[in-house]
């Protein structure tokens, strides 16, 4: 009833992957679901509904393949481009009879351990129990089988169907064909040349893409232009404008991506390498967006008419709000790097001891940041003194987070370290009760 395109009489049914056997059957039977919704319904008329019920007919084969070695980001697309090189390559070779595959209750060897593993006599194509994950204790085509899919689809696509199937050339179909935006019937009327493969791609596909990162290209560039539109003088206006470059690429980012990978319909390394820079673009430009929000978040505060804007409560909000955006920043590139695949726990540790390196290094900048915030908690001066530090007498005109600044009577401006002031005597004449 599956392999006819029909819907199964149980629905709701999991699909069975207890033995080689069964996941065999499973998943030449979501193949043949796949191809029959394609021949009777998506390809005569697409449209938007008829596009999901199609990908999840998809989903449902790739659910079959270990993609445990796959990163996250380019597990989609990779997923189903080996789904279906897959199908496609056990639908032209000679599988063994069912009864000479391991069932259920063939999965105990002799020696009384359990059947883990087993190969598609005459090919490399194994099915292996997973050990953990969503489809634990289940058989699923190994990782290694997922990575050479396409190589073993490029070795027998020359020979015929060994059964039957309810549309023929579906990866050529899949390969060439784009979403529901650009029907089938509209890839066949293109001229050859268009249709002709380059680099893997239909040449349709390759001067779409262009397209799209073209009109990409000039909002980039647009926005950048905005970006720098903000002065000093408006602080808020400027940490605004910051934010706009990156709060763009958050929002067509994923546009891009859903019409090069779904519409265009990508695929191969080039799918994988869309999938990779769009979720780089993603995970950076959050990290850019927290850091920009942090600081206008710090100079919206600052605005108040009670905070100075050069006063050490003005630095220190805005360090502060540093901290939370770099924190906030940090935790969204760990994701990203998981889901690239990079090992995270790998890179903070390269970044603790590289972290300790420049602390060493830095311990003077340091000093005078915990100088600052000792004289923010002590209050010993404030912007407006007249105070006298050391030999240097004046009044104080700017407190920072590294140094601050003292207008002597002789109108010579004092910068002296935070650190160095921390441990100085302090006289605040200012706040004499009486003379």
């Amino acid at each position: 009833t599956t392999a006819s395109g029909q819907e199964p009489s149980h629905p709701l049914q999991p699909p069975d992957r207890s033995s080689p056997r069964a996941a065999l059957k499973t998943f030449l039977e979501s193949g043949d679901a796949l191809g029959a919704f394609l021949a009777r319904d998506y390809l005569p008329s697409p449209s938007r509904a008829e596009f999901h019920r199609l990908i999840a007919l998809g989903d449902a084969a790739v659910q079959s393949l270990d993609l445990s070695e796959v990163p996250k980001a380019t597990r989609v697309k990779t997923g189903r481009a080996a789904a279906v090189a897959l199908y496609a390559t056990l639908s032209r070779i000679q599988l063994p009879a069912p009864d000479n595959i391991p069932g259920v209750g063939q999965l105990t060897q002799p020696a009384g351990t359990n059947v883990t593993r087993w190969v598609i006599p005459n090919t490399e194509i194994a099915l292996e129990r997973a050990q953990n994950g969503p489809h634990s204790d289940e058989f699923l085509f190994s990782p290694d089988t997922v990575a050479k899919a396409e190589g073993f689809y490029e070795r027998v696509k020359g020979l015929p169907y060994a059964r039957p199937v309810p549309l023929e050339n579906l990866k050529e179909i899949v390969a060439t064909g784009g979403g529901w935006m650009i029907p089938y019937r509209w890839v066949q009327a293109m001229p050859a040349w268009l249709r002709a493969p380059l680099a893997g791609q239909a040449k349709w596909k390759w001067i779409g893409l262009i397209l799209i990162l073209g009109v990409l290209s000039r909002l980039l560039r647009l926005a950048y232009r905005l970006s720098r539109r903000g002065k000093p003088e408006h602080p808020v206006v400027q940490a605004l404008a910051l934010t706009l470059l990156p709060t763009l690429l958050l929002l067509v980012t994923p546009a891009v991506a859903y019409l090069a990978l779904a519409q265009l319909n990508m695929t191969g390394g080039v799918a994988n390498g869309i999938e990779l820079v769009a979720t780089a673009v993603m995970f950076l430009a959050g990290a850019g967006l927290s850091w920009r929000l942090a600081s206008l978040a710090a100079e919206a505060i600052i605005a108040s008419p009670r905070i100075a804007p050069e006063s050490i409560d003005a630095h220190l909000i805005r360090i502060c709000a540093s901290l939370l955006g770099i924190v906030a920043a940090a935790a969204l590139l760990a994701v990203g790097a998981d889901r690239l695949g990079m090992p995270v726990f790998g890179i903070m540790a390269g970044l603790g001891v590289g972290g300790l390196a420049i602390a060493l290094a830095a311990q003077a900048t340091l000093e005078n940041l915990i100088g600052g915030l000792n004289l923010f908690a002590d209050r010993p001066i404030r912007v407006g003194d007249f105070c006298r530090c050391g030999s240097d007498e004046g009044t104080v005109e700017a407190i920072g987070i590294r140094s601050t600044r003292i207008r002597g009577s002789d109108r010579t401006l004092t910068t002296i370290p935070n650190g160095a002031l921390s441990k100085m005597s302090i006289v605040n004449l200012a706040r004499r009760d009486r003379m």
